[in-house]
């Protein structure tokens, strides 16, 4: 069983990348935890949604490129006021 010692501050450790990664090799609580792999986004996924809720994204989106749009004319309008 070996000895663990810890500094005063618990985020000292953390300024050296190595002594972490020696850390977590030794750690024999680490080892008995289930190792997964995800990836997702190695894989594309198409969902396909229902027509009608397909059809409320695109009003919604449409309405919110239509107002920043206008966000954005109001903002030149503004500008050129200013001159």
């Amino acid at each position: 069983m070996s000895v663990q010692t810890y500094s005063a501050n618990p985020f000292s450790m953390l300024l050296n990348a190595e002594a972490v990664l020696q850390e977590m090799h030794r750690s024999e609580s680490l080892e008995r935890l289930e190792h997964h792999v995800h990836r997702p986004l190695d894989k594309v996924t198409k969902v396909r949604m229902p027509a009608d809720l397909a059809a409320f994204d695109a009003s919604v989106d449409a309405t919110l490129e239509i107002e920043e749009a206008d966000d954005v004319g109001d903002d030149l309008d503004a500008g050129s006021l200013a001159h």
